[in-house]
């Protein structure tokens, strides 16, 4: 039966399990919450400022703090990858947008609730 649910994953960044991770198709950056680094004691001294801002469907600016490149890991495959950092409350960990999906020549599926991609051999591997 269909559902209407958005696609969130655990996944592997830096040396930490996260979860409540957004993969979103509709997303251009990849964004991780200064709360997120905060609770995975990530120093934000990496970060390298920004003037950049993000603009939201509904027209809404956000103004990102910085970027800062993390290792993420999913089932045995690991790309680096350039976060914008924004200080704002969310449900969600970390969101994962087209930049990831394309990196990791990845099809997400939210009917079916996964995250298919090549591994390391080459075979499709699946994130659920």
């Amino acid at each position: 039966m269909p559902h209407n649910d958005c696609l969130l994953v655990e996944i592997g960044i830096s040396n930490c399990e996260v979860t409540k991770v957004l993969v979103d198709t509709g997303n251009s950056v990849d964004l991780i919450f200064k709360n997120t680094l905060e609770k995975m004691q990530i120093s934000l001294i990496d970060m390298k400022p920004s003037t950049r801002s993000l603009t939201g469907f509904n027209g809404s600016s956000e103004t990102v703090l910085g970027t800062i490149c993390l290792r993420v890991h999913a089932q045995g495959v690991t790309k680096t990858i350039k976060f914008s950092v924004v200080g704002v409350r969310a449900p969600y960990n970390a969101i994962l947008g087209t930049l990831w999906i394309h990196a990791m020549k990845a099809i997400s599926s939210t009917y079916h609730q996964c995250v298919m991609f090549p591994g390391n051999d080459s075979r499709v591997t699946t994130l659920r």
